[in-house]
């Protein structure tokens, strides 16, 4: 009897780990890295546009730009369409901003917040591609 119950043991602590193995904290990097790019464009997102200038959506596309390379190592060739538009959206952001920060017209500032828009939808669409690995 003491077998038996010792073996029982045995199989519950082998249960248990095997769940805690299986937990939601196994989900590969390209769901962590989606995330923090997700945060860090909903941040430039909500910028307002007069709202301490330029350099200020420089100082957070800094970020974008860190969690936009982490996705693309993460993604690896399972999501290159998506990836290859968020890169092209990057550099048009960037490229837009020096383009503002040169001319300083209204509508290079506006053409700035349509490539933030744009990059923001493109990084939804892989969000939107990975949700099923995530």
């Amino acid at each position: 009897m003491a077998k038996s119950v010792a073996n029982c043991v045995a199989v519950l602590v082998a249960l248990v780990a095997l769940v805690s193995a299986c937990s939601s904290s196994d989900k590969p990097a390209l769901c962590s890295s989606l995330d923090d790019l997700n945060a860090s464009v909903q941040k430039v997102k909500d910028l307002q546009a007069g709202e301490n200038g330029l350099s200020t959506l420089q100082a957070d596309l800094a970020a974008v730009r860190s969690d936009v390379q982490k996705v693309i190592n993460d993604a690896k060739a399972q999501y290159a369409p998506q990836t290859s538009q968020i890169r092209q959206d990057m550099t048009a952001v960037q490229s837009s901003i020096a383009t503002a920060k040169s001319s300083g017209s209204v509508s290079d500032l506006s053409a700035v917040w349509t490539n933030v828009k744009s990059l923001g939808s493109s990084v939804t669409a892989l969000t939107d591609a990975a949700k099923s690995t995530c």
